[in-house]
């Protein structure tokens, strides 16, 4: 019973610790001159009216250029596998992307997309800007090309897409250390909302070139997304 309550109060010091931490948390108040973008990407679907969570997230450095963690590994239908075990994980650029995950940064594919034998898919993307200062912008890309160079290993629950991303954020000083909660691209977003008041949200289709430039293909289905 000791050792139970000990526990709990041990629990309670650590989340009010946490709290207290990113309660403090403030972003640059000048010199925010240079754009960084967040790619919040929805599970694949044949309705973009049908509401769906974020399957993937990737950042696109100042300049536009993507990258992101995930797999290092073709993901199989034993979900248990990489939900409660490590696997190699791995950071994808362009370059990687090119040929490999051409619904990431193809509007074309995007918009008709084969996943796990279906055909027709669509992969509907939200493009989140901020604006940080020249300083975190270069952190920034020095924690993903560090990150690249030496991938960590990958979890589903807790070492994944957006457990990274954040992490690298915080080294940057873009947003507090942390996530609330199981780490998942919801929780990120809601990080932004909070302490970017004044980022731009786009949705679509999403693509890029080799020359890093985007292209946002609006959706034109008139539904609540």
């Amino acid at each position: 019973m000791k050792n139970i309550l000990l526990f709990a109060v041990v629990f309670v010091l650590l989340l009010t610790a946490s709290g207290c931490s990113n309660s403090k948390f403030e972003i640059a108040s000048q010199d925010r001159d240079v754009e960084i973008g967040v790619l919040f990407r929805k599970e694949f679907t044949h309705d973009v009216c049908e509401k769906r969570r974020y399957r993937h997230i990737q950042v696109l450095l100042d300049g536009n250029e993507i990258m992101g963690y995930n797999l290092g590994i073709t993901p199989t239908p034993a979900f248990l596998i990489y939900a409660l075990t490590y696997i190699k994980g791995e950071v994808r650029n362009y370059n990687d992307l090119v040929g490999m995950r051409q619904h990431y940064i193809s509007v074309e594919a995007a918009q008709n997309a084969e996943h796990d034998g279906e055909t027709g898919l669509k992969i509907v993307t939200d493009l989140v800007r901020i604006r940080v200062t020249r300083e975190q912008a270069d952190k920034l890309r020095q924690g993903w090309y560090e990150l690249k160079r030496n991938p960590p290993d990958f979890k589903l629950l807790g070492h994944n897409c957006a457990t990274r991303l954040n992490d690298i954020f915080a080294q940057a000083g873009i947003l507090p250390a942390g996530l609330p909660g199981v780490d998942k691209p919801e929780k990120v977003l809601q990080a932004i909302e909070k302490y970017y008041p004044d980022m731009t949200i786009e949705r679509g289709y999403f693509g890029i070139n080799a020359n890093r430039e985007v292209t946002m293909v609006p959706l034109d289905e008139s539904c609540d997304k």
